[in-house]
């Protein structure tokens, strides 16, 4: 119940910030681009309702597994993009988000790939078909999510670039944004997501289980961050990117909103979970000693 709470408790303090943030952008009383800190500040309320989410819907530790996963290969791709230019193109930091891993990635940026990517994984869990397993769910859901993530960057960079947080050595097709920079977005997150499902997902033995409720919290954030960036941008008269991020996150969140309407709030799917874990004889699998209660994503509602 306490964590029920805290999840719900943290995407109300994420939406109220935002909304007051570009409120406040609005009415002139917040300048872009803001103080490091204030920047760290909204930052920390979606990536604490990520991390909670998580621990509800997929288990502490898969939760946990997702996250440092998504923290470690985001900072990397990052740092290899900024010094190689060949990830996502030639660009490069300014102070604006403040301090920098090895001067080169600001610390903030990883937690920002979090908030994104966790909200896309689920939402893409809940569209892939629940019959479909092994390499053909993971695949799904991997590429879902991908697309979803790089939809919200279609706004993003415009916006970011706009308020000097990082600068371009080139000038893009794409309102200044080169279309390669979409391309290594969807790359790292189709890794990031792979790398996890094959890593911790263990279709043969766990499933996450489906939970209307949970998604429509996922598809919250989503749309949240979503919506307030595009506010900004309308904001700093980019009505191209504004709108080309309006169609691409708005399917998502429609489609989403839709899917869960008539659904169950919890379709229990504990049988295809509650199974001995002595099934998996894969010494390389880090989680093969879970146990059967970090194998099932408790719900309320649902207690083993």
């Amino acid at each position: 119940m306490v964590g029920r709470f805290a999840t719900i408790l943290s995407l109300g303090c994420y939406a109220i910030l935002f909304a007051a943030t570009v409120l406040g952008v609005w009415l002139g009383l917040l300048v872009v681009p803001f103080p490091w800190p204030v920047t760290l500040a909204l930052v920390l309320p979606p990536f604490a309702f990520s991390v909670l989410h998580a621990c509800r819907s997929i288990g502490p530790r898969r939760g946990l597994w997702l996250m440092l996963l998504t923290l470690v290969a985001s900072l990397l791709a990052e740092s290899v993009g900024v010094l190689t230019a060949t990830a996502f193109g030639p660009y490069e930091y300014t102070s604006v988000l403040g301090p920098c891993f090895l001067g080169l990635v600001p610390y903030s940026v990883p937690m920002v790939w979090f908030i994104l990517v966790y909200p896309a994984y689920v939402m893409a869990e809940w569209f892939v078909p629940a019959g479909w397993a092994g390499p053909q769910r993971w695949l799904a859901v991997a590429s879902l999510s991908a697309t979803m993530v790089t939809a919200v960057d279609i706004a993003l960079d415009p916006v970011m670039v706009e308020a000097g947080a990082w600068v371009w050595r080139v000038n893009g097709s794409f309102f200044g944004i080169p279309i390669r920079n979409y391309v290594g977005w969807w790359l790292t997150v189709f890794v990031i997501l792979s790398m996890y499902s094959r890593l911790c997902v263990l279709p043969r033995v766990w499933r996450p289980l489906r939970s209307a409720c949970l998604a429509r919290l996922a598809i919250f954030s989503y749309s949240v961050f979503s919506f307030a960036t595009i506010g900004v941008a309308l904001h700093m008269r980019l009505p191209g990117p504004a709108l080309a991020g309006m169609l691409t996150t708005g399917i998502w969140v429609a489609a989403g909103l839709r899917s869960t309407r008539s659904a169950p709030t919890h379709t229990p799917q504990a049988l295809l979970v509650i199974q001995e874990r002595a099934t998996d004889h894969s010494a390389k699998n880090p989680l093969r000693f879970l146990s059967i209660r970090d194998n099932m994503a408790v719900f309320p509602g649902i207690t083993l």
